[in-house]
């Protein structure tokens, strides 16, 4: 695994399951690179901008794709057990050689003969070769009772973690590790491509439910923000930051009414397939791909000057897709009533959720502890 390591990689992937699951390496936009997928389930910030510290200091990376991810910017996230910040430091190089090997074989991860096998997550191809309607639905609720944006004990989502908080809490703040990640890049003269994940419709309507929404926007907000800084101080361009969320042509396929039936982008809600994952390459790349069509409506270049405009045409296309998709709204708010009951995150006692409307427009917000 030391010599793995050497191996000389042009480019890099980064970012949670949903980057693992989705984009490919060898899509046509690596063509001639030898491309790894470091993407890893539940990768916080902190682990991305180690991951790409480390590979751009030892090998002669020319790019990095990196998925970015709202719950991965959340102070609170608790690290994977295999993984330590402290094993990235220039003074425990050993130790870093054995966790990294530990982390890659453990999560299937491996650089054969110039070849890098997809290999996601074993959780997740179950999930796809024994699809259902039911296990979509059950992954929003495990999204709900706050394991991945709301983690326990105390249910809180922040970018900074109280100064006199210890554990296992991220002490350097998460969106500071991704503006440590880019200052590198441009110090090192890496082309960066940074990307918003295109989750369904659905996933976006979770994490309105547990009141997340204004942080949502806020962390956009502050991506933007760090990259144009960044730029500026190392007076070169800001990196190209795409954002593939909300409510489009392709985030809103309809769900299919019962039985094993696939959806043709998506394995639930959260995760998407390589086929959507393609589009996403051809994108921030600007390829166009034999017998591939590109949704027009599929992505946004994000800049400080429209943000906000932005921002403003996802919330007036998710009035549109509620209003268009009522069984799907009032599915949600169903299991939503379920587990609000044993949820404590969710501090249902103090601000009940916006009721949702004959057409669809109610928020279903709720207060967050």
């Amino acid at each position: 695994m030391v010599g793995y390591l050497h191996h000389p990689m042009d480019a890099l992937i980064l970012g949670t399951s949903r980057a693992h699951v989705g984009l490919d390496p060898k899509h046509p936009a690596f063509d001639g690179l030898k491309t790894v997928n470091l993407a890893m389930p539940a990768q916080p910030n902190a682990e991305t901008a180690s991951l790409f510290k480390f590979v751009a200091e030892h090998n002669p990376l020319r790019m990095a794709v990196i998925g970015l991810d709202f719950f991965a910017s959340n102070a609170y996230l608790t690290f994977t057990p295999d993984f330590t910040p402290d094993n990235f430091t220039e003074d425990r190089k050993w130790k870093l050689l054995f966790s990294f090997d530990t982390l890659a074989a453990s999560r299937k991860t491996l650089f054969q003969q110039g070849r890098f096998p997809p290999a996601p997550d074993e959780a997740i191809t179950e999930a796809r070769q024994k699809y259902s309607k039911q296990a979509l639905i059950n992954s929003e609720k495990g999204y709900m009772w706050g394991g991945v944006y709301l983690p326990g004990p105390k249910c809180r989502f922040r970018f900074e973690a109280e100064p006199s908080e210890t554990g296992n809490v991220q002490h350097t703040p998460p969106l500071e590790e991704i503006r440590a990640l880019i200052a590198l890049a441009h110090r090192r003269h890496v082309k960066l491509y940074l990307f918003i994940s295109p989750s369904h419709a659905r996933q976006w309507e979770v994490l309105a439910a547990l009141g997340l929404w204004d942080a949502w926007e806020d962390w956009k907000r502050q991506l933007v923000r760090i990259d144009e800084e960044e730029a500026v101080r190392a007076r070169q361009k800001p990196f190209p930051l795409w954002d593939f969320s909300g409510y489009h042509s392709i985030s809103t396929e309809n769900l299919p009414d019962s039985g094993g039936t696939e959806m043709a982008g998506y394995i639930e809600s959260s995760h998407y397939k390589p086929a959507i994952g393609n589009l996403v390459l051809d994108r921030l790349f600007d390829l166009e791909v034999p017998d591939r069509t590109l949704p027009r409506d599929l992505g946004v270049l994000l800049t400080q000057n429209g943000i906000e405009r932005h921002l403003e045409a996802i919330r007036s296309a998710r009035m549109r897709y509620r209003r268009t998709h009522p069984r799907d709204i009032a599915e949600i708010a169903n299991f939503e009533s379920e587990v609000k009951q044993q949820n404590r995150c969710i501090d249902y006692a103090h601000a009940a959720p916006e009721p949702v409307t004959a057409d669809g427009t109610g928020t279903g917000k709720v207060a967050v502890r």
